[in-house]
């Protein structure tokens, strides 16, 4: 397994255990997901990086962009619905130590 693979799998349980707990924001920006990824690629050039799936099917995806640095965590449910819950800048990949 790579640091890549580490740091990915470690962004996305930091980011499940905010979501069970509801410590993440009061009102993510939510919509289809189809429309939330457009919008990522679109505006930010960001792609996606990762995506895990939980035992009721949500899909936790880090989406960036590596030149610029921006990132983008997003869940969805298995309806589509897709909510934008952190965003940041700084994203770089690693190897392997």
């Amino acid at each position: 397994m790579t640091s890549k693979d580490l740091f990915s799998i470690g962004s996305i349980f930091a980011v499940a255990l905010l979501y069970a707990s509801g410590a993440w924001a009061q009102s993510p920006t939510c919509g289809p997901r189809a429309k939330i990824i457009q919008v990522l690629n679109d505006r930010f050039k960001e792609t996606r990086q990762s995506y895990a799936v939980d035992g009721q099917n949500r899909r936790f995806e880090t989406f960036a962009n590596a030149e610029k640095g921006s990132w983008t965590l997003v869940i969805s449910d298995p309806s589509g619905k897709a909510c934008i819950i952190a965003v940041g800048h700084s994203f770089e990949t690693t190897s392997a130590s």
